[in-house]
Formats: structure tokens, sequence, C-alpha cells
């Protein structure tokens, strides 16, 4: 039981991690897009 609870904790991060990862990079993408816009 416990290992199963480890691994699903774990998967939670890794899952967590990936999800913040693409939501890091898509913002990051929309910052880029945005920013001569204000530099102009």
């Amino acid at each position: 039981m416990e290992t199963l609870n480890i691994s699903g904790t774990e998967l939670r991060k890794t899952i967590w991690a990936v999800v913040l990862g693409i939501a890091l990079l898509k913002l990051t993408d929309a910052v880029l897009a945005l920013l001569p816009l204000f530099i102009r």
C-alpha cells in the first residue's frame, strides 16, 4: 500500500511539473509575442 501511495504522489508531482512547464512555455511565448507592442 505504501509503495502505491508513494508512486501515486510521485506521479502527481510529475504531472504537475509537466503541466506547469507547458504553461510556462506558453506564457513565455505570449510575453515574447507581445513585447514589441510594449517597446514600441
